[in-house]
């Protein structure tokens, strides 16, 4: 018969019962705290009503409020399932440790006996060979058994330690499926080809314009009997394919829905239109590239050029900021300033103050703009958030200029910041 050890008494029911009870009661505070809060947002909802508070912002934050009770709720029970799994187990895992404990004093007892048994027939025996061993073996053989029995009982202990694992995985289990979901495989993709696009936006573009050339010259191609066969389908794909990019782009926020629909519209006049648009870009092109370039036009194009550099790390910083404090990036069709714009505005600076076109560009603080979104209730704390950690990732905050007084018909809080590449930026939060 094998030796019952007491690390075989320790396997039958490992753990600590007070870790589990702990768990239990952080679950069990965390399900109280969400549903206190969800009594809170329910008697908070129903103050606020729309003869306290009227508008567009009242109706979006009513509408946001209204969906977290039912959250709060999910989330309480999910915790309260996740505690209950959680004290269950403790429970049984202290009973079982308490038989585990009484069943290896048993298992000591016994070898106990049946080395003095043994060692009292051996001592006999070496006195006088011819002595009868019964009595001895039989006590010997007694003690074996009671060793074999507290080797089963123990082997039973694991079976219900193991039952009692399971009925907890069940628990937590339960729990997962009660509680709030993360966002669907489709949404966590579309981030990731979100990101992606902002990262290729330029070459995106590029692309897209080839094959808008492509898909016009192509399209008038198809006016020839004999070459419609083949130039009409290029026409259609390559100007399909151009449209699912500017669709792609627009949807990212690096390009604009109005041109895509204007696209879709040209798309039907089988090239022509496509020609006319493509000739009128080039002209202003022609027009920008004129040999009598002005300085104001010298430092725009500087401008726009170092504020392309920084759009894209800039964007992506933003929002992720955004999504990760609850709120929204709008407008980034425009974040870009135009050449143009920015031309006239440094020829306004220069005239105004007195400088030279390159010290007007470099007070430009705007050729980069973005405007992030929150709700009024969250809309301190989160702005607040956002530029603490834009510092932290190497931004500066240079000025902040705050519009949420009362009188003031705009709302908002513009912040000019520095970007880690020493590049001039305007953010402004609104609700």
């Amino acid at each position: 018969m094998a030796t019952l050890t007491w690390a075989a008494v320790d396997e039958a029911a490992p753990g600590d019962p007070g870790a589990y009870a702990g768990l239990a009661a952080h679950f069990a505070a965390t399900a109280e705290d969400a549903s206190s809060a969800r009594n809170l947002l329910e008697r908070f909802a129903g103050a606020v009503d729309a003869s306290v508070w009227r508008g567009e912002a009242a109706e979006a934050f009513r509408g946001e409020i209204a969906k977290l009770p039912p959250k709060l709720a999910k989330l309480a029970e999910s915790y309260r399932t996740a505690s209950a799994g959680m004290a269950t187990y403790g429970r049984v895992l202290e009973d079982l440790q308490a038989q585990a404990r009484r069943l290896g004093d048993q298992a000591q007892s016994a070898a106990d006996e049946r080395r003095a048994a043994e060692t009292a027939r051996d001592t006999a025996t070496a006195t006088d060979p011819l002595v009868p061993t019964a009595a001895y073996d039989d006590a010997v053989a007694r003690a074996a058994s009671r060793a074999n029995r507290v080797e089963r009982e123990l082997d039973h202990l694991s079976d219900r330690r193991r039952a009692a694992e399971a009925a907890a995985i069940r628990a937590l289990d339960q729990a997962q499926d009660q509680g709030i979901k993360n966002d669907p495989w489709y949404k966590r993709a579309w981030g990731a080809v979100d990101r992606w696009i902002d990262d290729h936006a330029d070459l995106l573009k590029g692309i897209s314009t080839g094959l808008k050339w492509v898909s016009a010259v192509a399209g008038l191609l198809s006016f020839i009997p004999i070459l419609a066969p083949i130039c009409g389908p290029i026409a259609l794909a390559a100007g399909g394919a151009a449209l699912l990019m500017d669709a792609a782009l627009a949807a990212s926020g690096n390009g604009s829905w109005k041109a895509l629909a204007v696209d879709g519209v040209l798309m039907a006049l089988p090239g022509a239109g496509r020609l006319v648009r493509g000739l009128t870009r080039a002209g202003k092109v022609g027009k920008v590239a004129a040999p009598a370039m002005t300085r104001a036009r010298a430092a725009a194009e500087a401008l726009h050029t170092s504020a392309n550099a920084a759009r894209r790390p800039t964007a992506r910083a933003l929002k992720q900021l955004a999504r990760a404090n609850g709120g929204k990036m709008v407008g980034l069709k425009n974040q870009l300033k135009e050449v143009d714009s920015l031309e006239r505005k440094i020829a306004a600076h220069m005239k105004r103050f007195g400088v030279s076109a390159d010290e007007a560009a470099e007070s430009i603080n705007d050729s980069l703009r973005y405007t992030m979104r929150f709700s009024e209730r969250s809309m301190t704390q989160g702005s607040q958030r956002v530029l603490a950690e834009l510092e932290q990732q190497g931004y500066e905050v240079v000025r902040v200029k705050n519009y949420w007084v009362k009188g003031n018909s705009y709302k908002g809080v513009n912040v000019e910041l520095r970007t880690p590449e020493g590049h001039l930026t305007e953010l402004q939060f609104h609700t």
